[in-house]
């Protein structure tokens, strides 16, 4: 009886291999004379982030788990991932009753964006574009009296809502903020279309688009 189920199990094994494929790496197509880029990264343990960008930007972001069974793709997208991440790290003081602090706002590929940020509380009037607009490549820094509270921030950018954190300002620190531009997809739990297609570099097709492998 072991033995005959041993020998079935070796019949199916190509068949069991061949349904469910791994795909790891980072496959991307160029349209408008590579002005704009659409990008699948895969990974190993069943992952995947996509993101369409373009000179202006990224433009749509998403991520969530993949499925790939014979000539079909099944992508599960993540809804609840967030849509803005803060990276807070403190720094050495470089005088005692003043602190540095340095901002530094990116988008999801981690390349520099301009944004607005004040303190919450800010008046109007006070504001200028020299103390709360970023630079180019989304850097900004704050030099500020030491104090032992914490000031609720604002942080604009584009035409999209404010987002709020808290901030100390009785320490040096490095603030790390990142725009996850995660939208709607209708794409949620659908399957396309799907081929691994031979040669060098790796390619693949999806939904009939033809993807390269970036290295």
């Amino acid at each position: 009886m072991k033995k005959s189920l041993l020998f079935i199990l070796i019949i199916l094994l190509p068949f069991l291999l061949e349904g469910q494929i791994a795909l790891s790496g980072k496959f991307c197509k160029t349209t408008n004379a590579g002005f704009d880029t659409q990008c699948y990264k895969f990974q190993n343990d069943g992952t995947f982030e996509y993101y369409e960008s373009s000179c202006v930007g990224v433009e749509r972001f998403i991520k969530g788990s993949y499925e790939i069974i014979n000539s079909k793709i099944r992508l599960n997208l993540d809804r609840g991932a967030k849509k803005f991440k803060i990276d807070i790290k403190e720094l050495p003081e470089e005088e005692n009753d003043r602190v540095n602090i340095y901002f530094r706002v990116s988008n999801i590929l981690g390349r520099g964006i301009q944004a607005t940020i004040f303190p919450d509380s800010l008046n109007i009037h006070d504001f200028s574009f020299e103390k709360h607009l970023t630079d180019p490549d989304g850097h900004l820094k704050w030099v500020e009296n030491k104090q032992n509270n914490k000031k609720l921030i604002s942080i604009e950018q584009s035409a999209g809502p404010a987002r709020k954190f808290e901030l100390d300002f009785n320490k040096s620190q490095m603030v790390l903020i990142k725009f996850i531009p995660l939208i709607k997809d209708t794409a949620n739990n659908k399957e396309y279309d799907f081929d691994m297609m031979n040669g060098s570099p790796k390619k693949v097709s999806i939904d009939g688009n033809t993807y390269i492998q970036n290295k």
